[in-house]
């Protein structure tokens, strides 16, 4: 299944992140159905059979994880955010099936190895210290980490080019923390001692995979 630009929802909610899954320009709703289309596609790839837990940390207003249960409809998908009100968004776009839970992505409210697969995406760079949320993401995964974050200085050129936080040269006011593609693959390798690192890109936004016990 393929995330389309047709893909809306009408709720009187709204904040930044949403904004942009809405967004009524053709090119940025194109780059974020690739990016949708690409976490979907490395998410089904680590779930050998839909009977898998799945943690969205830092899971926003849901719409990532409303399109994977679709894929794995048999899968236990809990949903955390720091939001209420993003949570009561992700309420009405998932399904009964799924938990949420408002907590920190730096510190989980679960136990080590509880899920199979942990999800989070565009997160990271809003941390002072996005390493004690790896540290997080790491523990409580049994099997495989996906995240994103920005790819600079493109993700910034991008804005620049949409004219958005143009005074900040595109850098979005709640952005602490900025990764070149090599930056970030030095700084993930460097925390995720005994995960195999896999790095995938999708303009403007650079991904990994971890995946645990190989090494």
């Amino acid at each position: 299944m393929k995330v389309t630009s047709e893909t809306n929802y009408d709720q009187a909610y709204t904040s930044g992140n949403l904004r942009k899954y809405q967004s009524s320009n053709p090119l940025k709703r194109h780059l974020v159905c690739r990016m949708q289309n690409l976490i979907i596609e490395l998410a089904v790839r680590c779930c050998s059979s839909d009977t898998v837990k799945i943690l969205d940390a830092g899971c926003g207003e849901g719409l990532n994880a409303a399109l994977l249960e679709k894929r794995l409809p048999n899968a236990f998908i809990t949903l955390l955010d720091e939001s209420a009100g993003a949570l009561e968004y992700a309420r009405s776009v998932c399904s009964g099936r799924c938990d949420f839970r408002c907590g920190s992505v730096t510190g989980l409210p679960f136990g080590d190895r509880e899920f199979d697969l942990v999800i989070c995406t565009e997160v990271l760079e809003h941390l002072e210290k996005p390493e004690t949320a790896l540290d997080e993401l790491l523990r409580v995964s049994k099997g495989f980490v996906l995240i994103s974050v920005p790819d600079e200085p493109w993700f910034r050129i991008g804005n620049m080019i949409t004219l958005k936080n143009v005074k900040r040269l595109g850098d979005p006011t709640d952005h602490l923390k900025h990764w070149t593609s090599h930056g970030f693959r030095r700084w993930i390798m460097s925390c995720s001692e005994g995960w195999e690192s896999h790095f995938y890109h999708s303009f403007p936004w650079q991904f990994v995979l971890l995946e645990h016990g190989r090494k």
